[in-house]
């Protein structure tokens, strides 16, 4: 998929999910005009229907994003961090998502995935190349919604 495809399909997501706040915004307003008994109920289901809306917005974004990166092989990845050019990198279980340094005349450094391999000596390599790492183990649906939406990963 060609990265003009991937901005129209990012700007198309932004403008839905924009309409979709616009309205959740109307529908939060509703929630304190004095309500009879009866309302109660419908508020509650409209509720449920927002968050439900949200969840399934941050998922379609996330993977999007995903869909951005490049990905590489686990070998050319140790060949980027041995000719120093890779400048952050997220290591988890299935994935190790990275940047690599720009070159000249780049302002932004190409966001990355690899499927790693077990290696114990991945963390020294990565220190002895100065590469900003984080790892993160045992990562849930909760895990990813937070590190990857409430403290963004990158940028």
């Amino acid at each position: 998929m060609d990265k003009q495809k991937l901005t129209d399909i990012y700007h198309t997501l932004i403008n839905t999910l924009s309409a979709i706040l616009t309205r959740c915004e109307a529908w939060l307003n509703s929630f304190f005009k004095p309500q009879s008994p009866e309302d109660k109920p419908r508020n509650t289901g409209r509720l449920i229907l927002i968050a439900l809306a949200v969840i399934l917005g941050l998922s379609v974004f996330n993977s999007i994003e995903r869909l951005q990166n490049e990905e590489i092989p686990y070998s050319k990845f140790l060949q980027l961090v041995n000719d120093n050019k890779v400048d952050k990198a997220v290591v988890t279980q299935h994935f190790i998502d990275g940047i690599i340094k720009p070159e000249s005349g780049e302002k932004e450094g190409k966001v990355f995935v690899t499927i790693p391999l077990w290696d114990e000596n991945l963390v020294k390599t990565l220190q002895e190349h100065h590469v900003e790492y984080i790892v993160r183990s045992g990562e849930n649906w909760f895990t990813n919604l937070l590190f990857n939406w409430v403290i963004p990963r990158r940028r």
